[in-house]
């Protein structure tokens, strides 16, 4: 027997032989001196016949150092993810004498016990996990098989989580089933420790795309024609409130954005990779906080905005129809139930990944509408009434109108998706949800500036909630050519159904995961036959709601306030201080804290201002309407 230890230092990966015709026991793993406490889990990393896994997580506080039974004859690889902190292994080297005989000094110490041999399983979450069957305890001793000296003691070793689900998987399936569950793993992107995956996550969130696809996918969902609300969002703040808010807005979405990211790129590392808000407050806030806050109130602002996307594209087709036929007679919701059909088509794509192209096209059409919208507002600003920029109402008019523009500047710049996303993306993910989010900024500084900023010095304080509302007279005239106003509202209309399609993501993976089976291939008609069905239900009801709701856009503005500021501005903050700890005596932790303490703020007094709205407009309501 021959002692045998190293240290791996921060950064470094060191590759270990045991040597010709030896074995290599790793017997214990131990954190070097603590530099900084801030950060004070350690994933251990073993690389082995090219498969990374983590053999723990080692804590200064509470895990300073674990204790193994492994057992190597080939070349491995240690590695750490401290960077601050050396990692020290010790162990034996033994020489290798036939299946046993390199143990045979423990068998025959130990050959009077009733214990078993303990192998060192990797669970989904990256923890050492034990297995044993009829367990006794040894006063803190090795566990070895009962046996006389003349039994063979197996080798310990490191299982593959992937082989062991195989195995797992042969006794109640045929051989088949177990080829689809091996490929449908890979497609999904699985993390390096062999995370299971739900049908939802497997189907839904596969894991192929680059940063560009990423940044495609977050220009959808942020620069959408919700934009063209915010020359109505200044009329009720003034020009320096309302321009300091649209450059707050995209400060703090773009800070908070990233600190999900970091918090993301964190827990793949570790071995965890989440691929949904819900699991991110799950394991850093609780279980509660993630099944019943996190999870639904993403759920009711995603489907919110299919329904009003749905909503707004039954409103811009009406629009193009009365400017081809002025005296036309169909109705708001004939329109909403034509958009709702080409949705329910579009419903049909199977993941998140397969938009990418649809939201290349998209991040296009937001451009161009744009900057339709800009060049209108311009061309309008010359020939419109004189423009008057005070702010209309009292005191509490004004209050309220102030506090229901931040939530629509709030909302504008609202995702709620981020972690979705980020899921799209091939591992490794560090630093791509990064610059996603550099072309997505471009994309918002270039459209939300433009088109806020032009609509209400071409307005004032009239600005409609939709500025091409604007282009159009009560008396039937149009202040920008009519071929220029149905150019600009069909290329808004195309671009409602790509954010429409995106923001019913979410909904695809919950369906996905309480109704297909993660053990049959994704196109098998097991899984095709419910997702055809529950996919199409959901638009159904989408477009059904849409239809008799033409006020939902005042719904939306109070689950939007109570929803996308929490989730945007406050919950990053929060999971980057839990995750990281930051020190209190450092700027971070207090910038993170005031972010998620005043925009909690605003979204309960948001949420006031919406409910209110709601209350004065209730009378106007009317199931069905023709607006």
């Amino acid at each position: 027997m021959e002692f045998w230890g190293l240290e791996v230092q921060p950064g470094k990966t060191v590759k270990v032989n045991p040597g010709e015709n030896k074995y290599l026991h790793l017997s214990q793993a131990s954190l070097g001196e603590i530099k900084d406490k801030g950060n004070d889990r350690v994933p251990i990393f073993v690389k082995f016949d090219n498969r990374k896994l983590v053999l723990g997580t080692l804590s200064a506080g509470n895990c300073a150092q674990i204790q193994y039974d492994l057992l190597f004859e080939k070349e491995f690889e240690l590695s750490h993810g401290s960077k601050n902190t050396s990692i020290y292994f010790v162990g034996y080297k033994t020489e290798a004498q036939g299946d046993y005989d390199f143990m045979s000094d423990e068998v025959d110490s130990q050959s009077e016990s009733d214990e078993e041999d303990i192998q060192v399983v990797q669970n989904v979450n990256g923890k050492s996990e034990v297995k044993d069957e009829e367990p006794k305890l040894s006063g803190g001793k090795p566990n070895a098989q009962k046996s006389d000296a003349t039994v063979n003691k197996p080798k310990p070793k490191i299982e593959d989580p992937k082989e062991d689900e195989k195995q797992k998987t042969n006794e109640d399936t045929d051989d088949d089933d177990d080829d689809d569950d091996e490929s449908e793993e890979d497609e999904s992107g699985d993390d390096e420790v062999g995370q299971r995956l739900d049908a939802g996550a497997l189907f839904v969130l596969k894991s192929k795309g680059s940063w560009m696809h990423c940044g495609y996918h977050l220009t959808t969902s942020i620069v959408a024609p919700a934009l063209l609300s915010l020359p109505f969002a200044l009329a009720s703040l003034g020009w320096a409130p309302g321009v300091a808010c649209l450059v707050v807005g995209a400060v703090v979405t773009f800070y908070s954005y990233n600190l999900l990211s970091l918090v993301l790129d964190h827990y793949a590392q570790l071995g965890r990779r989440q691929l949904r808000f819900r699991d991110m407050a799950h394991d850093i806030l609780g279980p509660g906080w993630g099944r019943f806050y996190v999870g639904p109130i993403q759920f009711l602002v995603c489907f919110g905005a299919v329904v009003g996307q749905v909503l707004l594209g039954g409103q811009s087709m009406k629009t193009i129809y009365l400017i081809a036929r002025p005296g036309g007679t169909m109705k708001l919701h004939e329109f909403v139930i034509v958009f709702g059909a080409f949705m329910l088509v579009l419903a049909q794509i199977p993941s998140f990944h397969s938009l990418r192209h649809i939201n290349l096209v998209s991040l296009l059409l937001c451009l161009s509408y744009s900057a339709c919208a800009a060049a209108g507002s311009i061309h309008a600003g010359t020939n419109a009434p004189q423009r008057d920029y005070s702010l209309p109402g009292n005191g509490q008019d004004r209050l309220f109108g102030a506090l229901n523009a931040i939530a629509i500047i709030a909302t504008t710049y609202g995702n709620g998706i981020i972690p979705e996303i980020q899921a799209t993306v091939a591992p490794p993910v560090t630093g791509k949800m990064f610059k996603g989010l550099c072309l997505c900024y471009a994309v918002v500084v270039a459209t939300f500036f433009s088109v806020a900023i032009s609509g209400y010095w071409a307005f004032g304080n009239r600005a409609h909630g939709y500025v091409l509302a604007n282009f159009d007279l009560e008396d039937g005239t149009t202040l920008v050519p009519k071929w220029f106003l149905a150019m600009t509202t069909s290329l808004t209309l195309l671009q409602l159904a790509a954010v429409g399609v995106v923001y019913l993501q979410p909904t695809n993976e919950v369906l996905e995961g309480l109704f297909a089976d993660p053990r049959k291939d994704q196109y098998s008609a097991r899984n095709v036959t419910p997702r055809l069905i529950f996919r199409s239900l959901s638009i159904v009801v989408a477009t059904l709601l849409a239809a008799m709701l033409p006020f939902f856009g005042d719904i939306n503005a109070v689950i939007g306030a109570y929803g996308f500021l929490p989730l945007d501005f406050a919950v990053p903050s929060v999971f980057y201080n839990l995750t990281f700890k930051p020190s209190k005596r450092g700027v971070v932790f207090w910038l993170n804290t005031a972010i998620a303490v005043i925009s909690s703020m605003l979204a309960l007094l948001g949420s006031i201002s919406a409910v209110r709205q709601v209350a004065l407009d209730a009378k106007t309501y009317k199931l069905f309407a023709n607006v």
